[in-house]
C-alpha cells in the first residue's frame, strides 16, 4: 500500500510520454534524460498524449510501482514544459523570502516576499532586477539603495576609476 504521506518530493514530467513505456523504460527515461535516481524514493508523473491518460512510478524500498489513470471524460491540464508550470502549484502560501530569478509565476504567490538575484549585483547593478520585476520585490527596492546610487553615478567612468571607487566606498557597504 502507498501511503500519499510518505511520497516525499513528486516530480512532474512535462511535455508528452510515450505511455507504452512500461517500468524499466520509465525508470531508463528518469535516469537518462533527467539524471534523477528513479530508486530514490521519489514519486515521478508522466502523462501522454491525449492528456487523457497518465502513468506514475514510485520506488517503495522492495520495488517499482507502476500507476496508470485513465480519465473516460476529460482531459487533464498537463504542462507541456517547465515554464507552464505554476509556481503556486507548489509554493502556495508560502509566507516567508523566496530567492528567485523573478520570472513572472512567482509573481503569483501572494504571502511571499520575493527577493531577486542578487549574483549580478559586483558585476552591474542596474540588471540585479528584470524591468518587469514586481515593486514589492527586496531586489528592486534595493536599486534605492547608497551602492546602486553610486554605482550609477560612476557609470561614465573608466574600469579602473569604477574598481578604485568600489573598493574604497562599497566594500565597506558589503
Amino acid at each position: 500500500m502507498i501511503r500519499l504521506s510518505d511520497l516525499g518530493q513528486v516530480y512532474i514530467v512535462c511535455g508528452k510520454t510515450d505511455l507504452r513505456k512500461g517500468l524499466d523504460g520509465l525508470a531508463i527515461l528518469i535516469k537518462e534524460q533527467f539524471e534523477l535516481d528513479p530508486f530514490s524514493g521519489k514519486f515521478f508523473l508522466f502523462c501522454g498524449g491525449r492528456r487523457d491518460r497518465f502513468k506514475a512510478l514510485y520506488w517503495d524500498g522492495q520495488g517499482f510501482w507502476l500507476l496508470y489513470k485513465r480519465f473516460e471524460n476529460g482531459k487533464m491540464n498537463w504542462p507541456s514544459n517547465q515554464s507552464e508550470v505554476q509556481a503556486s502549484d507548489f509554493l502556495g502560501n508560502y509566507p516567508g523570502y523566496l530567492h528567485c530569478d523573478m520570472w513572472q509565476a512567482y509573481e503569483q504567490l501572494p504571502k511571499a516576499t520575493l527577493v531577486g538575484c542578487w549574483a549580478h549585483v559586483r558585476r552591474k547593478f542596474d540588471e540585479a532586477v528584470p524591468q518587469t520585476a514586481s515593486q514589492k520585490s527586496l531586489a528592486q527596492k534595493g536599486l534605492n539603495y547608497r551602492m546602486f546610487y553610486l554605482e550609477r553615478t560612476w557609470e561614465n567612468l573608466s574600469k579602473q576609476e569604477r574598481y578604485q571607487l568600489r573598493q574604497a566606498k562599497l566594500k565597506p557597504l558589503m
